[in-house]
């Protein structure tokens, strides 16, 4: 998967943050329902997916440091 592909394209945004929590729950187990993770807008998947990474990867970007 190439996000910095998928990134470069106007209106992919969801989709980029939609893979990453794909990724995400393929190694660590379900975050969201999909009936839930739909409802969230895209600053508030990006945000929660920020914080994440912070939890899974200490030198990840964090809210704090983006």
């Amino acid at each position: 998967m190439n996000l910095d592909l998928i990134a470069t394209k106007p209106g992919h945004e969801g989709r980029v943050l939609d893979e990453l929590k794909s990724e995400i729950e393929t190694q660590h187990g379900q975050l969201f329902s999909d009936e839930v993770w739909s409802r969230m807008a895209l600053a508030e998947r990006e945000a929660w997916l920020l914080e994440v990474l912070g939890l899974l990867l200490p030198d990840a970007p964090t809210n704090e440091n983006v």
